[in-house]
């Protein structure tokens, strides 16, 4: 789940990906599947980071990672290698 108010590009394409910015997220939390491993997406992974914690330690949620370092991260990689995503 990408949490960026306005990306400026998509996620890869290769990823089964939804857009929904994190207020909207907080606001609907029936959103989120809890029988997948769902991966959080912001800017730098700060704001994927703080909101996986939130929802694991205080919602109930078991399945939520963030992807480490963001899109920033991410756009870095040249040699098409894949980042790690944390778990909380």
């Amino acid at each position: 789940i990408d949490l960026r108010q306005n990306p400026s590009e998509p996620g890869d394409a290769s990823w089964n990906y939804l857009h929904i910015p994190e207020q909207m997220l907080l606001a609907d939390l029936e959103q989120i599947h809890q029988d997948i491993i769902v991966v959080l997406i912001s800017e730098n992974g700060e704001s994927a980071q703080n909101l996986a914690t939130l929802l694991n330690e205080r919602h109930g949620f078991d399945n939520i990672h963030y992807l480490e370092g963001g899109m920033k991260a991410w756009n870095k990689q040249k040699d098409g290698t894949s980042i790690n995503y944390e778990s909380i």
